[in-house]
């Protein structure tokens, strides 16, 4: 009995003060839509990636079999106990494990909008035989690194010629760490604007894998 007297009066105090603890607020919070990600990794559900090692002729493939996307929905602000501080939209492409030690594709974009006016907070998670990167915000000419990403380091350049025939106009390489972490594992990727993944580069070996 003491508690919710304790309670009702801290809900009168915080009412008088204008704090949301005892009421709430709907807030309609956006679907996900970035025009950005679509660009640089415009899959659909059973988009097929195909790569072709151009020393052996082995080729490899993942095939998409998962799209997901946030729709719009309501958040509520205030409340007690409530800790929702953002709208949160994401998406996400991903395919089946394959059944071998290569497993899957997976690609994870999200976006958070504060409800103070905060800046909006964008990520990216890549993870690729086995591989991972971890990214910032996807823009039009590239995309950002964040601080400690995993030890990734992010570069740009335009009108890269490729070994698989194609002269790409913009083309980004995610670059893991291999003086720390030294396992056999994909350590570049290849992600062109307009085309998605065209290629990929494994560790120790150095042999690169260019999409069909």
């Amino acid at each position: 009995m003491k508690f919710f007297a304790a309670l009702l009066f801290v809900c009168c105090i915080v009412n008088i003060s204008g704090c949301t603890l005892c009421s709430t607020k709907k807030i309609a919070c956006n679907g996900f839509n970035d025009p950005f990600f679509s660009q640089w990794f415009p899959y659909s559900q059973y988009s097929r990636l195909v790569f072709k090692n151009p020393e052996t002729e082995d080729t490899f493939s993942y095939t998409i079999s998962n799209v997901y996307s946030t729709a719009p929905y309501e958040a509520t602000i205030g409340g007690y106990n409530n800790n929702t501080r953002s709208c949160n939209a994401s998406k996400e492409m991903r395919s089946d494990n394959n059944g071998t030690a290569d497993g899957f594709v997976d690609i994870y974009y999200s976006i958070s909008e504060f409800f103070d006016n905060g800046p909006v907070q964008k990520s990216m998670s890549i993870s690729f035989k086995n591989s991972s990167w971890n990214t910032g915000e996807i823009s039009a000419t590239g995309i950002a690194a964040i601080p400690d990403a995993s030890a990734s380091t992010i570069s740009s350049n335009t009108n890269v010629p490729f070994e698989n025939g194609f002269t790409y106009p913009l083309l980004v390489t995610l670059t893991n760490d291999t003086v720390v972490n030294k396992a056999s594992l994909v350590y570049k990727l290849y992600i062109a604007k307009n085309v998605g993944i065209v290629g990929f580069e494994t560790f120790p070996s150095k042999q690169k894998w260019v999409l069909q």
